[in-house]
């Protein structure tokens, strides 16, 4: 197994967020960012009702996954650096490198931090991901 132990000192862009054994991202007082993700789940009918919640969905390799409660992380839309943590959590979660990561929603390519908070903020949060290495999305680069 892999450890994704992540410090400041090790990656300048985290500003204080690093991984824990777990997998879980934590922030620099130690506690979880995005919760025990670590088995996204496919969802089945009425997922998002059934946890009472609003749901990031994610679509990775033509699989559907519901992966984030956003209600339980609220401050998320809002950090500084969402784009690291979602970006980073992608590539531990669904192998897909970070240099390697093409982003898209309903409206086209999400690549900066205000385009993945305005993701987050929507009525239905949805991310398509693509291994650039691999995948060829619909929407241009």
């Amino acid at each position: 197994p892999t450890d994704f132990a992540v410090t400041a000192a090790q990656s300048g862009p985290n500003r204080g967020w690093g991984w824990r054994r777990s997998g879980m991202l934590v922030g620099a007082d130690g506690e979880p960012v995005l919760g025990d993700t670590s088995s996204p789940s496919i969802p089945g009918p009425l997922a998002s009702s059934r946890q009472g919640g609003r749901i990031l969905r994610v679509e990775c390799s033509g699989q559907p996954f519901d992966w984030l409660d956003l209600e339980q992380r609220p401050d998320l839309p809002r950090a500084e650096n969402v784009d690291w943590i979602l970006r980073e959590n992608i590539a531990h979660y669904f192998g897909v490198p970070y240099d390697s990561q093409l982003i898209f929603d309903d409206y086209g390519p999400v690549r900066t931090a205000a385009d993945f908070t305005r993701v987050l903020e929507s009525v239905r949060p949805l991310l398509k991901i693509y291994d650039g290495r691999r995948d060829r999305p619909e929407w241009g680069s």
